[in-house]
Parts: C-alpha cells; structure tokens; sequence
C-alpha cells in the first residue's frame, strides 16, 4: 500500500515528505504532501474490498469538502472504485 501511495503522488505530481500514518483498522494510508499548484497537502489512499468501494468511507472526504465552505488551498483528490487510478479535480 505504501508503494501505492507513493505511484499515487507522483500521478498527482505530488511528493511527500515525514513519516507516513496508517489510519482505520490499516484501510487508509496517510502522508504529508507538497503539490507544485496548491502547496501543503495532505494524501490520503483508501483500500477496500471491491465489492465495499462505495459508500460513507470511500466518500467522506469528498462529502466533508462539499459541505463545508469552500477553501481555495483545500481541494480533495478522488478515485474511481473501478479502476483505483487517482484524479485531481481541475
């Protein structure tokens, strides 16, 4: 998971940088990014079964942005459940 990750910033064109954080029961790795357009990030890789992708936890960060008011340096990144491939927003 954490070369993952780390295809995961560099599909972004991102780098981290400190210890990387294992969250939730080992479903999420965590790391501290810097993007070259919107600065200090934060990366976040998400795995679940297949047929779990979906649902509060693959879509709560997404839901959190869209519900609180809107901060230019904070854009959240997605993936698709089918294909796993990260996509930044434009």
């Amino acid at each position: 998971m954490a070369a993952a990750l780390m295809r995961a910033a560099d599909a972004l064109g991102g780098t981290v940088h400190g210890p990387q954080v294992w969250g939730w029961h080992g479903r999420t790795l965590g790391h501290r990014a810097n993007h070259p357009e919107h600065g200090a990030s934060w990366l976040r890789l998400l795995s679940v079964p297949e047929q779990k992708a979906g649902g509060k936890l693959w879509e709560g960060t997404e839901r959190a942005h869209a519900a609180l008011p809107a901060n230019p340096r904070s854009t959240p990144c997605t993936s698709t459940p089918t294909t796993g491939t990260p996509t930044a927003p434009n």
